[in-house]
């Protein structure tokens, strides 16, 4: 811990290192003021193809609770109602 800021190393866990991709996208789809709703969708799959590479032992279970916050954060933003499971990728 640094200043408060924990720090990644390469001794972090694949799945902490996906556990810091998930939070910083999230948090970008929520609060970028000049996100476009294409780029916060490149955004959602850039994360998870970073998750699939990082963590493959962990990858089902990580990407089945990630991915999905992910896409209903970026929906909500816009203002997209219906199903996040209807095929934005």
């Amino acid at each position: 811990m640094t200043d408060g800021v924990t720090l990644l190393d390469d001794r972090s866990s694949p799945e902490r290192r996906c556990r810091l991709i998930a939070r910083v996208t999230l948090q970008i789809l929520r609060e970028d003021p000049d996100l476009t709703l294409c780029e916060g969708l490149r955004l959602v799959e850039s994360a998870r193809e970073a998750i699939e590479r990082l963590a493959p032992a962990s990858r089902d279970a990580l990407l089945l609770e990630t991915v999905p916050g992910l896409r209903r954060a970026l929906l909500e933003r816009f203002g997209i109602t219906g199903d996040p499971r209807s095929g934005i990728n």
